[in-house]
């Protein structure tokens, strides 16, 4: 579905509240972690909504009528299945800002978005009052420079290669995790991340495997690394503090950031089930990354 152009008011709501409340026709946003939040700036867009195969084609549809937008917010309900849709997104828009994040489901329901959508719900932005620009930072300091994983799909890692033997993947990490003094229960604080430099979630999956939550890379080579606690608090006040600046955290952070973090003027943070970000000449979907989008006022003539 295409919603016209319009200027959108950007709203992030807690997992549980009544979101049908926001869904007025102008309201753009979804569920996350913790306290809800809103943007400063009202951009001028069109969203569109619906299942992945049709966002791409309704999303070509508006290029073709519109030209390229400005920058682009994408909000995804099935994570799982992101970063081809994202990829595809990516092949029409080009090398614009993007910025975005999976959405958080409450205990007795999915994570939802308003407009309320089935896959996934996409902002594109044509407002011209703005310079827009993307960033995004990873916190988590690298360990050990390559393993070799061995995969049994995007999203299950079997084992590493360690000394020349494969060891069970959950037994791997459970002793790095050791040997870093992190808490077994704990999967934020080390985690994988690919030659791009984002990072993937992980957790158990089953006995022996893990799960990731961005897609493992097709050769199998990742790095380590382990959060550096007191840059991730740094940073994540610097980013907040800048005019304009909307922030896509990860939900699995957020204990490590202290509530009250003051926000710049128009400035909003909220926490998501991974996030959205642009890494090199692709759209990707990752964990454990502060990704942001700001609008700086353009300069008249």
């Amino acid at each position: 579905m295409i919603y016209d152009m319009r200027e959108w008011t950007i709203r992030f709501f807690a997992a549980d509240c009544a979101d049908d409340a926001f869904d007025d026709g102008s309201t753009f946003g979804c569920s996350v972690a913790g306290c809800p939040a809103n943007y400063g700036i009202t951009p001028k867009g069109i969203v569109v909504c619906g299942d992945y195969r049709e966002i791409v084609r309704d999303v070509q549809q508006v290029k073709a009528q519109h030209a390229t937008p400005h920058a682009m917010v994408v909000i995804t309900v099935r994570n799982g299945f992101a970063m081809e849709f994202l990829s595809k997104l990516n092949a029409i828009v080009g090398k614009i800002p993007v910025a975005g994040g999976g959405v958080i489901p409450a205990a007795n329901r999915e994570g939802r978005t308003v407009p309320h959508t089935q896959d996934a719900a996409v902002l594109l932005i044509y407002d011209d009052r703005y310079r827009w620009t993307a960033q995004w930072y990873n916190f988590h300091e690298t360990i050990r420079e390559e393993i070799q994983v061995r995969a049994a799909s995007k999203h299950v890692i079997l084992s590493i290669r360690e000394d020349g033997q494969d060891v069970a993947a959950q037994a791997w990490y459970h002793t790095c995790k050791e040997r870093c003094q992190i808490a077994p229960d704990d999967f934020e604080q080390i985690a994988f991340s690919n030659r791009e430099g984002y990072n993937l979630h992980l957790s158990n999956e089953g006995e022996f495997a893990l799960h990731t939550g961005s897609d493992v890379p097709f050769d199998g080579r990742l790095s380590v690394r382990k959060l550096n606690r007191n840059a991730l608090v740094q940073g994540v006040k610097e980013q907040a503090a800048r005019k304009n600046s909307l922030l896509f955290a990860c939900a699995g952070l957020k204990r490590f950031i202290p509530d009250g973090i003051t926000l710049g003027e128009n400035a909003a943070i909220a926490f998501f089930g991974g996030e959205i970000l642009r890494s090199k000449d692709n759209i990707r979907f990752s964990n454990l990354i502060l990704s942001s989008l700001i609008g700086e006022i353009a300069q008249s003539g």
